[in-house]
């Protein structure tokens, strides 16, 4: 009882010296955006009500007992984030996913097979079991459907999808152990991330970096996802990626199978915006285009799906000029021309309002409620598609 007690006082102190703290309202605009997300009046795992801490790559809200559990799971499997301290480490890219996902909708992945959660006062072991069962072991987690690379290869035709928003389809693969790291044989061994930068999909980009996928993946043609913003001048794909890491001398390092860095590309296709960003660096006003006052007011955000415009790009491997007409961008390859992923890339997307819902208090979980939500869309995903088209 007294090292639960000692561990209890020491999880305390790491959570009350977060290194910033609420001076203005403004600050509080994470907390109340994420609150009003259905589910998220509650912790994610013991139902206490209004969390204030999150996880921020599993999208979710917690109390601040189950935040020091998931702080000692490790950072590969919760990032722990206060959302009323340190709120400079809360930009707009962060909470365009987590409204689209909350307490509610991720349990029906995690608790899939789950018929009772522990109690906002249960104590400190029995807190410490049953999340880590749900988070290291995945216990109670929806079944997956395929295997990890298949998992990764729908994961991959999702991110030119315009219709149903995928970002629970994320959680949900990465649960059941998809591949991040899977390159698609069928298109030049690009990865989720290069085809999430190429249709410049803001909040699966950065989920997909919170989950550790690799900034710094190269395809067939050496080209990282900074490469493709460049080439296709998707500059707010470009700040995420800069804002991880593509930056200073290692961008410098990354060359493609032409020599050619991102900045290069982005100079030689009059990618202006993303020139600056990675030659001024944080001395750039370049952003993406809204703020988490946007967010909180629900201004209509633009969200572009690919370059518009009739425009030539730098030069492709094998001597041609990549070329966009339409909203579709063709790229040479010796006397054919191809669509990246194989589909036409759409124009600009209208206007999107990013919803959230009136927090409810979660209904009482049992086996037959869980699996009834989270098989329907288990299976919604459909038959397996081979990796190598015949």
């Amino acid at each position: 009882a007294w090292l639960e007690a000692i561990q209890v006082d020491i999880e305390k102190q790491l959570n009350q010296n977060e290194p910033a703290v609420v001076v203005n309202e403004n600050d509080s605009l994470p907390f109340k955006i994420l609150q009003t997300v259905e589910g998220n009046a509650y912790c994610v795992d013991c139902n206490a009500p209004n969390p204030d801490w999150a996880s921020i790559n599993l999208g979710v809200l917690m109390c601040l007992e189950c935040s020091g559990v998931h702080r000692n799971l490790g950072t590969h499997i919760s990032k722990v984030r206060s959302l009323t301290l340190d709120t400079k480490a809360w930009g707009p890219e962060l909470l365009i996913y987590m409204k689209k996902i909350g307490n509610g909708k991720f349990n029906q992945i995690y608790e899939y097979t789950q018929e009772d959660k522990i109690v906002p006062d249960a104590d400190r072991a029995t807190r410490e079991r049953f999340i880590r069962s749900k988070y290291e072991s995945k216990s109670f987690c929806e079944p997956a459907s395929a295997a990890p690379d298949q998992l990764a290869y729908e994961l991959y035709h999702k991110m030119s999808g315009q219709d149903a928003d995928a970002t629970v389809d994320i959680i949900r693969y990465i649960a059941q152990g998809a591949n991040l790291q899977w390159q698609n044989p069928e298109d030049d061994m690009k990865t989720i991330l290069h085809q999430a930068v190429i249709y410049e999909k803001i909040g699966y980009i950065e989920l997909l970096i919170q989950n550790n996928i690799s900034i710094f993946s190269t395809d067939a043609h050496m080209r990282t996802p900074m490469h493709y913003a460049a080439l296709h001048k998707c500059t707010k794909s470009a700040v995420i990626l800069y804002k991880h890491g593509f930056s200073g001398a290692k961008q410098i390092q990354c060359k493609d199978d032409q020599n050619k860095t991102a900045v290069e590309i982005a100079f030689t296709g009059q990618a202006d915006d993303i020139v600056t960003l990675l030659t001024t660096g944080e001395n750039s006003s370049i952003g993406i285009g809204f703020t988490i006052e946007d967010l909180y007011n629900d201004a209509p955000i633009a969200s572009s799906s690919s370059p518009a415009t009739l425009q030539q790009g730098p030069p492709m491997p094998g001597g041609g000029l990549q070329r966009q007409h339409s909203g579709v961008s063709v790229l040479p390859r010796g006397n054919q021309f191809e669509r990246p992923g194989h589909s036409s890339l759409p124009s600009k997307m209208s206007a999107m309002n990013p919803d959230g819902q009136n927090p409810s208090p979660p209904a009482t979980r049992g086996r037959g409620a869980g699996r009834g939500r989270g098989r329907g869309r288990g299976r919604g995903m459909g038959p397996a598609k081979p990796l190598v088209p015949p």
